[in-house]
């Protein structure tokens, strides 16, 4: 699950062409301890 995760968020990232923010990426992480 984790793993299928930062794939689409690392594939996001591609696409946008930038980094994620840190933000989003605090948001992903909160969401990841809710899921598990």
């Amino acid at each position: 699950m984790k793993n299928k995760l930062l794939r689409s968020l690392m594939k996001a990232e591609e696409e946008v062409g930038e980094e994620v923010p840190q933000e989003a990426v605090a948001e992903e992480d909160r969401t990841k301890r809710i899921l598990n």
